[in-house]
């Protein structure tokens, strides 16, 4: 489960961006059950990842960011 807030998703396409060595990496996701603030991801990201939870409309694939 991860906050919702770090999905973005536009029509049938959910993505959210693992932040790794000081840049944001767009992940395709599949998304499960949504429970309160938080969703479930069943495909695409894997334990340990770290999702961006703010600004999420402004990152592109590869900016980097600061943690």
């Amino acid at each position: 489960m991860i906050p919702a807030v770090a999905v973005r998703t536009d029509g049938d396409v959910s993505r959210v961006y693992v932040i790794k060595d000081g840049a944001a990496h767009e992940k395709l996701v599949q998304l499960g059950l949504l429970e309160d603030d938080m969703i479930q991801i069943k495909q695409g990201l894997v334990e340990g990842d770290v999702v961006a939870t703010s600004n999420i409309n402004v990152l592109i694939d590869g900016i980097l960011v600061r943690q």
